[in-house]
């Protein structure tokens, strides 16, 4: 049953403003989505399916399910690692399926191994049937870090025990090695996300000071820009467009988001508003959507009690 305060939300349609930003939404997370997903926990990875569902993985089981709408569990399979050891430590869902990455001593079933630790990417379709396996590394311990996706395939951030150790790989939408980038960062200590679009990609992570430092390769794997935050800023998200990227970033006890040309100069800073989550952000050619949880009503919305979802949407020039 609804509670009063859910009941008045779901007949209440208001558009707010905060920032000089359009609220585009705020409504309650549906209790049903909740309590049919089990191991709802830190130790996993969840992103939309891209027709109002969910994709889950839970490292516990090593199981890979899929939900829908409803919180019905439409699907579950299990990661293979063979005779292998690993751990599936990223995972990105495309608009035909599902990549998973991480490492693995050993061979993976079909694959050759390369050196101590390999690197490997993992593709499911949306009905959970293995499309493909990739394994790949140096002699050295390799780890990915992060799958990001592009127009053309996809990303693999990760780092590597050698002498340069990080690097990006490009690959096609069937995991075929187009360029890998080997490099070294002094200051860059760990890579924690990062976005990708037709001109790049763009990534972030911790430094020696702090979790302040967004770098760019080109699509052709050149070195491009390096962008540094104030010490004190941490950096949590970032989407392209294109155009550009819109990094979110905490300072103090406030959230912002500031938007970056192609050459990293900095076109504006927006305070953005308190939340308890700001790790999903989407950004294309339209604007700039930021997503959270908030206990209370934003500006000209209604809140439905127990935690609500808002979305938050600023356009590109973001008057």
């Amino acid at each position: 049953m609804k509670s009063v305060g859910q009941i008045a939300c779901s007949i209440l349609a208001i558009t707010g403003v905060i920032h000089g930003q359009n609220i585009v939404n705020q409504f309650s997370i549906p209790f049903n989505l909740i309590t049919s997903v089990p191991f709802f926990e830190a130790s996993q990875f969840d992103a939309p399916d891209g027709s109002g569902g969910l994709i889950l993985f839970n490292l516990a089981g090593n199981s890979l399910r899929r939900f829908d709408s409803t919180g019905k569990q439409l699907w579950n399979v299990t990661f293979s690692f063979g005779s292998a050891q690993g751990v599936v430590s990223a995972m990105a869902v495309a608009a035909d399926g599902v990549l998973l990455g991480g490492q693995v001593s050993g061979a993976l079933p079909g694959q050759t191994s390369t050196g101590s630790q390999d690197a490997f990417v993992t593709k499911y379709d949306l009905n959970g049937n293995v499309l493909w396996t990739t394994q790949f590394g140096t002699a050295s311990n390799d780890y990915t870090l992060a799958i990001l996706l592009d127009p053309s395939g996809f990303y693999v951030l990760g780092m590597t025990d050698g002498p340069d150790r990080l690097f990006i790989r490009s690959s096609d939408a069937n995991g075929n090695e187009i360029w890998t980038s080997l490099f070294n960062d002094p200051s860059l200590v760990d890579i924690t996300g990062g976005a990708a679009d037709s001109t790049g990609i763009y990534f972030f992570g911790d430094t020696s000071t702090g979790h302040n430092l967004v770098r760019k390769f080109d699509s052709s794997g050149n070195d491009v820009l390096t962008y540094t935050l104030d010490q004190a800023a941490t950096v949590t998200a970032a989407a392209a467009d294109g155009q550009g990227v819109y990094v979110v970033y905490f300072y103090g006890s406030a959230q912002y988001v500031i938007r970056l040309d192609l050459t990293g100069a900095e076109v504006w800073t927006k305070q953005m508003i308190d939340s308890e989550v700001s790790s999903l952000i989407v950004a294309d050619a339209t604007g700039f959507y930021f997503f959270g949880l908030v206990d209370g009503a934003l500006p000209g919305q209604c809140y439905a009690g127990d935690g609500d979802i808002f979305v938050l949407r600023f356009d590109p020039s973001a008057n």
